[in-house]
């Protein structure tokens, strides 16, 4: 455990609701005593035939997770609707039978061992959580021919888990929520095979003992002892709630399911954002809750009115998280990057693109004939019919695509974003994440995200959580972020050997959202500089006739003495493209846009260039290299466009980005 020290404890204090900080000291002097003791408890035990025999069949009524269409009619609509997902599921199960592994977007011969960044745990863990063996069982639901070496993989991987993951074990005790998404792709691996007879009699007896084991021990080993728990713990109560759905106790269920809900309703904002501050993880979160919901809609007659119950009050929820989603994703259909990712999914039955989020709003805009999340240009993933049906090509064919507003804004989420043809622009604003408190949120206040019919202004990614400690500081730290460092400060204190901790002093803001005529503009500002009398707010007009996006920030003299000398600042912005010089035709575009002849530009591929055009100071250009994360696990060297220099306050400095034409320009 990281120590305490008194810099964290003040800064915990100022950042986070004093209830949530009670809330934690009590919960913890409570597991300091207690938890110890409920642990003993839920260790592995002999039970009669009987008793697993019971176990057994409730497996076999479990509440389903996935669509209740007969096999031949589910495999009859996908080919013909889906034909090409048809042939590279597959292939996928085809390879994950031979041993090969996708883990973090990297494909694994088998027993070669996935390797990140340092000694993270992480590779362990993403291998235990057995998201193939939903793949293969997806295709063996297709395909008849797969069915019986499906079911031979099957049996031989979940003994392999139970051997190595069994409850009482340091494998298995050192992380719960990968227990937690364990157990939920085991029950849908099952639903998937046909129920606990797709294996051996005493393989299906020991997989069924195993699971009331393992949801006696995460409801003994709740993480819920920070100042404001997260994902871990909604992970570990939906995976609660549907193994007591699956075992057909109707009175826990009911209690579990209440426990998920208010859970739900703590974690997600008013306007459907996610609280960790992070992109990434919403889109966690809404297949956890989604997975509850569709759980609690699926539930055998036994527990059907408390799957009702908890329906009722997951739907909306879910309903407002896909609409949070659409607001954020780029054209691509990728998710901009704002905080942690590491691309968790629940329930996966084949992979993605990493960062690719379009699949759930479109899944969602027929599981609640929605037309505002059937967007432009999007298809119909093959998990709609999965989680769906057939029908979801019915519902999908009658709602009509919704054109998506020039501007929108999440106030709670701490977005605003603006949009047009073959364009998109993020800011960031708003809490660093968890109440205050921080964990997957980064120092990213009035960060940019810019898409242009390609990435330009792009985020640092993750890299590692515990791998790389340094590197872990550095990739959320305020310099890796399309923003303004001023005099090298971060926005908010990181402290060493706290890597899920980012106190919120910065108390970012969206300022305003306007669209219209063709141009946009978005304001924001966050106080992360108080200490040295600066407001810093980023104000971003768009131009879209011209292709131009201003980025204007301004120093507000919060301490308002009238004497103070220039603070040092650097603009800095993560790209794409490499460093290029500077053609004549971008030149003519930025003097047209005010710069000076004599301004400092760079130029970045051939269609794109940034420019300096006032400031109060002189600033200097200059491309640099940092490390960026594509993916989990990895890193490698990016350039970064830097403006530096000294500015008087109040002051402000002013950029110009000439962005690529527009399709239709290219097309005349």
């Amino acid at each position: 455990m990281a120590r305490v020290d008194a810099r964290y404890a003040l800064a915990l204090l100022h950042a986070a609701p004093l209830s949530s900080v009670v809330r934690a000291a009590i919960v913890r002097a409570r597991d300091a005593t207690l938890r110890p003791l409920r642990r003993l408890a839920p260790t592995r035990r002999g039970r009669s035939r009987g008793e697993l025999a019971r176990i057994v069949d409730a497996l076999a009524r479990a509440p389903r997770l996935f669509a209740r269409v007969p096999a031949a009619a589910l495999a009859e609509s996908y080919v013909r609707e889906f034909p090409v997902e048809h042939a590279a599921l597959l292939e996928e199960a085809e390879r994950a039978l031979a041993g090969e592994r996708v883990l973090f977007g990297r494909r694994l011969a088998p027993g070669e061992p996935l390797r990140l960044l340092g000694d993270d745990p992480k590779a362990a863990w993403e291998e235990a959580r057995a998201a193939d063996l939903l793949c293969v069982a997806a295709a063996a639901r297709v395909e008849p021919m797969l069915r019986a070496r499906a079911r031979q993989h099957a049996a031989a991987r979940v003994e392999k888990l139970l051997d190595e993951y069994a409850v009482g074990s340091p494998a298995h005790d050192g992380a719960p929520l990968e227990v937690a998404v364990r157990a939920l792709h085991l029950l849908g691996t099952l639903e998937l095979l046909d129920g606990p007879r797709a294996l051996p009699p005493a393989l299906a007896a020991r997989l069924a003992g195993a699971l009331v084991d393992e949801r006696a021990w995460l409801a003994a080993s709740l993480e819920d002892g920070g100042a404001c728990p997260a994902n871990h713990l909604l992970g570990q109560r939906v995976a609660i709630y549907v193994l007591d759905l699956a075992l057909g106790d109707a009175r826990a269920a009911r209690r579990t399911g209440r426990a998920v809900v208010r859970e739900a309703l703590r974690q997600v904002l008013p306007d459907g954002a996610h609280f960790e501050a992070s992109s990434g993880y919403h889109r966690f979160a809404l297949e956890l809750i989604l997975t509850a919901w569709r759980a609690s809609r699926g539930a055998d007659d036994a527990v059907a009115a408390t799957g009702d119950e908890t329906a009722a009050a997951l739907g909306p929820i879910v309903h407002r998280m896909a609409h949070a989603l659409a607001v954020w994703l780029l054209p691509d259909g990728t998710e901009p990057a704002f905080g942690d990712g590491d691309d968790a999914r629940v329930l996966p039955l084949h992979t993605r693109p990493l960062r690719a989020h379009d699949d759930l709003v479109s899944s969602c805009a027929v599981l609640f004939d929605d037309p505002a999340l059937r967007l432009p240009g999007a298809t119909l993933p093959d998990e709609a019919l999965w989680i769906a049906g057939p029908r979801a090509l019915e519902r999908w064919a009658a709602l009509a695509p919704t054109p998506r507003p020039p501007v929108a804004c999440l106030p709670d989420g701490g977005l605003a974003i603006a949009r047009g043809e073959r364009l998109y622009v993020a800011l960031r604003a708003g809490s660093t994440g968890q109440r205050g408190v921080g964990g997957h949120g980064h120092n990213d206040q009035l960060s940019l995200v810019v898409w242009a019919g390609r990435p330009i202004v792009r985020e640092a990614g993750t890299g590692s959580y515990t791998g790389d400690p340094l590197l872990r500081d550095r990739l959320r730290g305020t310099a890796a972020h399309a923003t303004l460092v001023i005099e090298g400060r971060e926005q908010n204190p990181i402290f060493d050997g706290r890597p899920f901790a980012l106190p919120d002093r910065a108390r970012g803001s969206l300022r305003g959202a306007i669209g219209r005529d063709g141009r946009a503009r978005l304001a924001a500002g966050h106080q992360g500089y108080r200490a040295l009398g600066v407001e810093h707010e980023r104000v971003v007009e768009i131009d879209h006739a011209r292709r131009l996006l201003f980025v204007e920030d301004r120093l507000h003299d919060h301490r308002r003495d009238g004497a103070r000398a220039p603070v040092g600042v650097e603009a800095r912005f993560p790209v794409v493209d490499a460093p290029r010089p500077l053609t004549p035709a971008l030149r003519a575009r930025l003097m047209a846009a005010g710069v000076r002849a004599d301004a400092p530009a760079i130029a970045l591929g051939e269609d794109v260039a940034v420019a300096l055009v006032a400031a109060t100071g002189a600033m200097r250009a200059r491309v640099l290299s940092q490390p960026a994360s594509a993916v989990y696990g990895a890193v490698a060297s990016a350039p970064v466009v830097s403006f530096s220099g000294r500015l008087r306050v109040p002051g402000f400095c002013l950029f110009v980005w000439a962005l690529p034409a527009s399709e239709s320009e290219s097309v005349t």
